[in-house]
C-alpha cells in the first residue's frame, strides 16, 4: 500500500509562521520611524521596539522550549502566531490612541 499523504499543508503553515515572524521583526523597525514622528520620541526611544523584539527571543527561548515539550509544536506555533498578531494589533491601535505607553506595552 502506498502513502499518498501530501506535505503541502504543513509546509504552508510553517511558511506562514516564518513569514509572520519576519514580518513582526521588520515591522518593529518601520514602526520606530512612525513612533519618532508621532510621539516626538528620541532616536533611542523610537528603536526600543526593535530592541525589545530581539530581547524577547532571548527571554522566551527557554519558556518556549518547555512549552514545546509539554504541548507540542502545533499548540506552540498557534500560540506564537496569536501572540504576534495581538502585539501587532496593539501597536497599530497605539497610533489611534496616541499613546506611547500603549506602544511600549505592545512591544
Amino acid at each position: 500500500m502506498t502513502n499518498n499523504k501530501s506535505n503541502f499543508l504543513p509546509i504552508a503553515v510553517m511558511f506562514a509562521l516564518f513569514f509572520m515572524i519576519a514580518f513582526v521583526t521588520n515591522f518593529a523597525g518601520s514602526m520606530g520611524i512612525i513612533v519618532k514622528h508621532q510621539f516626538h520620541a528620541s532616536n533611542a526611544l523610537s528603536q526600543l521596539g526593535t530592541f525589545a523584539n530581539f530581547i524577547a527571543y532571548a527571554c522566551m527561548g527557554i519558556p518556549a522550549g518547555i512549552l514545546l515539550k509539554r504541548k507540542g509544536y502545533k499548540f506552540t506555533s498557534l500560540t506564537a502566531v496569536t501572540v504576534g498578531l495581538v502585539g501587532v494589533g496593539i501597536q497599530w491601535l497605539s497610533g489611534y490612541a496616541g499613546s506611547f505607553a500603549i506602544y511600549l506595552v505592545a512591544i
